[in-house]
């Protein structure tokens, strides 16, 4: 007596119905949308169409700055102390830029500072500061009831960076976090 081959078509079949069923899986486990998938893919800025806020996130305020070659922009807010604020940030242009984070006192010195090797410090903020970097996306908990400046710059912060060329266009998005 012969055994019977399954065929290819039900082999394929199978297949096809367990992937299915993952993917099923997986959308219900991740709670997985469309409009999260379109958001990702979509080619607009950032405060066009953000990146998905958790809920103890409240959008304070979302700008677009243009910075120069060469050049900075500054994004100042004022925040009582222990207050946290989550920045997003991202260059919408190919190249990099420099962050740093600066409470007023810091800004006042940087305004002063020389970018020839004076060996001049500044006090800036850890989380908040970045060199030579297209996004960021960080917290930060004020220590103490200041101004404090968000700084991006096209310009050379640390002596080992090369001039940065063209211009950028960084969209920026501001959120309170809740606790």
């Amino acid at each position: 007596m012969r055994k019977k081959k399954k065929s290819k078509f039900i082999k394929s079949k199978y297949i096809i119905t367990v992937i299915l069923i993952v993917f099923v899986l997986f959308v219900i486990a991740t709670n997985f949308s469309p409009s999260v998938i379109q958001s990702r893919f979509t080619n607009t800025s950032a405060i066009e169409n953000p990146y998905i806020v958790p809920e103890n996130f409240k959008l304070i305020d979302a700008k677009t700055l243009t910075i120069e070659e060469g050049g900075y922009k500054i994004y100042s807010i004022s925040l009582d102390e222990n207050k946290r604020i989550h920045i997003y940030m991202i260059n919408n242009e190919t190249g990099t830029v420099n962050t740093i984070l600066l409470n007023s006192a810091g800004y006042a010195d940087y305004q002063g500072f020389d970018a020839t090797p004076s060996y001049k410090s500044i006090q800036y903020f850890i989380d908040g500061s970045f060199w030579g970097v297209r996004s960021a996306d960080f917290e930060f908990e004020s220590p103490k009831t200041d101004t404090y400046i968000f700084l991006v710059s096209k310009s050379p912060l640390i002596a080992e960076q090369e001039q940065f060329s063209g211009i950028s266009t960084v969209d920026l998005l501001v959120y309170e976090v809740k606790q």
